[in-house]
């Protein structure tokens, strides 16, 4: 099935942005100017000119001030975008959703976690590793790892990582909506990009707005049939708090959501994330906590006090070594939902 238009014009300049952002090549010539502007509507307009604004020198401010157009296209765009970056964007966390194509929920997480599937309704992933370096440089991960001691040093975050899995939604936030107020800066982000180029109509159908590959950084998930020994099930609202405390840090937390003025604001944003899932959503965590029954107090604990099954690799990515991770799974009919901290320095 054909995604409609304005969907596929949409994602189609989000690509062409995120790549711009990250200096990296279009497959195609730059700049989806003609077939964003004809198909997206108001939002491809009012991107497509702020685009045209951004002077191209140097590349470095570029490249920033492209990532902060991102962010706020992707915000305008949907309001379970704006809730994620808001929530999340300034931690070292993943998030993404793949599709359900399995009857066993675990291999369809899998998919989501080696970065295989695309999003099925096009909404943002957070993944800062999707372009790591270090993919290439270090020894293939090695299998999962039973809880460990922390480290006392303080903790480095590199930017986002997630594990969960979703349904069909029960609320249903708008594909397109009006421009809404700036969310807080993105994360500076300093890489080489090159100015706009020009794109065709040819390459409008044959664009692959996903591309799947095999390096699954800083994950080293266990085989699909050792989940159930690393996993618990979670009540909803146990799933909401476990969300929100991954706007915290692992280490040297200043403010932990259970103690900030906004906390309200912290588990709406999370409670928006989680109702993509619909009200039959199914959650799950590598939490340790949860081994004793489904409703344990993570606002309580905070991240720092939170032990789990680790997901994680044992090798040294960019000059880190991974200590922690928290990861919620949302699974549904449809949807399979990945949400993970992560713990390195």
């Amino acid at each position: 099935m054909s995604l409609p238009a304005d969907r596929t014009a949409l994602d189609l300049l989000d690509a062409h942005l995120e790549a711009l952002r990250d200096g990296t090549d279009l497959p195609l010539p730059q700049g989806p100017v003609c077939l964003a502007a004809e198909g997206g509507g108001e939002l491809a307009h009012w991107a497509l000119d702020q685009l045209r604004r951004i002077p191209c020198e140097p590349k470095d401010i570029f490249a920033r001030q492209v990532g902060g157009l991102l962010a706020e296209f992707r915000c305008r765009r949907c309001l379970w975008n704006a809730a994620a970056l808001r929530l999340l964007d300034d931690t070292y966390t993943f998030a993404a959703t793949g599709p359900r194509r399995h009857d066993d929920w675990a291999h369809d997480v899998h998919a989501v976690l080696h970065r295989s599937v695309p999003d099925p309704r096009g909404w943002v992933r957070l993944d800062w590793d999707r372009t790591n370096a270090a993919r290439h440089t270090v020894p293939a991960p090695r299998k999962a790892r039973a809880p460990r001691t922390r480290p006392q040093a303080p903790a480095h975050h590199p930017p986002h990582h997630p594990l969960t899995q979703g349904r069909t939604p029960a609320t249903q936030p708008n594909e397109q909506q009006p421009p809404r107020s700036p969310i807080r800066p993105q994360n500076p982000r300093s890489h080489p990009a090159n100015p706009p180029p020009e794109l065709t109509p040819a390459h409008y159908d044959s664009l692959q707005l996903s591309e799947p590959t095999a390096a699954h950084d800083p994950f080293a998930p266990p085989d699909a049939s050792e989940f159930p020994d690393r996993l618990y099930p979670l009540e909803a609202e146990a799933s909401v708090a476990a969300l929100a405390i991954m706007a915290e840090e692992w280490h040297s937390e200043p403010a932990p959501v259970r103690s900030r003025p906004d906390r309200d604001a912290v588990l709406a944003d999370a409670r928006t994330l989680l109702d993509r899932y619909g009200p039959t959503a199914r959650y799950w965590t590598n939490a340790t906590a949860a081994a004793s029954g489904p409703a344990p107090d993570f606002l309580a604990a905070g991240l720092q006090g939170t032990e789990s099954h680790g997901f994680l690799t044992s090798e040294y990515l960019n000059g880190l070594e991974f200590f922690e991770d928290l990861g919620l799974i949302a699974v549904t009919d449809d949807e399979a939902g990945v949400l993970w901290s992560f713990g390195a320095y």
